[in-house]
């Protein structure tokens, strides 16, 4: 995956103790999944901590920092987490030899799973297909569908969810032809259920 380092900051509301901790809430629209400890960057005012000074978990909600047993930090201190931001992979593009995506076969109606996220999803169906989108993948999900076999793929937005298209495509409902393709990807979720779709490519 592509990866880009996102910084979090907040103020000390008391004295953090040695052993204390400090508590980062991620903004609107981003959760645990979205970041890794790969990189990571510890700063308190102007300055930043060796990474030996501290120790990071990484929640669902929130980030909490550990401080080392000899270090503590006064109150209303500026201080700023810095983790490893991990984008999607369709994101950025796929190309040969970089990564491997999966491939999902579907044969008849089904709703995105997250065993489809960052997949080839391959319709193959003689008859009409209709692919559901969720209201609770995160922003920068995203996978590729494309239509294999003679049967029509349209998509549907479950309740929650929203489709955003261009001007020009504000009508289109699906995969235009028979060996077209599509990404479909999810630009917006502030609240973790609230998916706004981004479909590019071979519609109609």
């Amino acid at each position: 995956m592509s990866k880009s380092i996102f910084s979090i900051s907040t103020t000390t509301a008391v004295a953090v103790a040695p052993s204390g901790t400090v508590t980062f809430t991620y903004p609107s629209g981003y959760t645990g999944q979205d970041f890794s400890l790969e990189e990571t960057d510890f700063t308190v005012g102007n300055d930043s901590f060796p990474a030996a000074l501290y120790s990071v978990a990484i929640g669902d909600a929130a980030a909490t920092v550990t401080l080392a047993g000899t270090v503590q930090i006064a109150a209303l201190q500026e201080v700023r987490l810095g983790l490893t931001l991990l984008a999607s992979v369709l994101e950025h593009g796929l190309k040969i030899g970089d990564v491997k995506a999966p491939v999902v076969d579907k044969v008849a109606s089904f709703t995105l799973s997250d065993s489809e996220k960052g997949a080839y999803v391959h319709v193959n169906a003689a008859g009409a297909v209709v692919a559901s989108l969720p209201n609770n993948w995160r922003r920068g999900d995203a996978c590729i569908a494309r239509r294999v076999g003679a049967g029509a793929v349209t998509w549907t937005a479950l309740a929650g969810s929203t489709v955003v298209l261009p001007a020009t495509k504000a009508a289109h409902i699906g995969i235009s032809e028979q060996h077209e393709e599509i990404m479909l990807r999810v630009i917006e979720n502030a609240t973790g259920v609230l998916a706004k779709w981004a479909i590019s490519g071979g519609t109609a």
